[in-house]
């Protein structure tokens, strides 16, 4: 159903991309309010067409939202801060798989990237051996520096027993 077909009180259906995890939320639509000025959209057979678009009203949350310039020929729309809208579940249900399944690919990629990121260190050793040295001696001095921490957790801890067996007893 597209954008066009919507009636007042029509179901509309929001995933929000959000900052941290994506979220669903349902809303009516309140209004179509008609743009004065439509919309020029490619097209291969005709060259441009010409589509209305709509400001839609849709009250979420017991607010209203404004989703400006919405093209009235489309099923589902995108806006620009990346949440998804429609007025068809089954359009919303196709999104949510697609975005699951980019979602997915991401994670097949993440294991290649991680050892792809170990290699390029490599790499970047065998071309610059001064940087394969600097890296080496941060290396080193990090080792020390634990060691060193632990020897003097290990003295004070030390000290701490004979200052208790030397300091006399009232």
């Amino acid at each position: 159903m597209d954008f066009n077909s919507l009636v007042q009180n029509s179901p509309i259906y929001i995933v929000r991309k959000g900052e941290h995890k994506p979220s669903l939320e349902m809303g009516v639509l309140k209004a179509k309010n008609p743009v004065k000025q439509n919309v020029m959209t490619p097209n291969f057979m005709a060259g441009m067409n010409t589509v209305q678009t709509n400001d839609l009203v849709v009250t979420v949350n017991g607010n209203d939202e404004v989703f400006p310039s919405v093209p009235l020929n489309l099923e589902i729309a995108k806006r620009p801060n990346g949440d998804v809208f429609s007025g068809s579940k089954e359009a919303i249900l196709q999104a949510i798989d697609g975005m699951a399944q980019t979602s997915r690919n991401e994670l097949d990629r993440r294991e290649y990237n991680v050892t792809a990121l170990v290699e390029y260190e490599k790499m970047v050793e065998t071309l610059n051996p001064a940087y394969a040295e600097k890296k080496h001696q941060a290396e080193s001095i990090a080792t020390l520096q634990k060691r060193a921490d632990a020897q003097e957790k290990k003295l004070d801890m030390i000290l701490g027993k004979l200052d208790e067996l030397f300091t006399p007893k009232k």
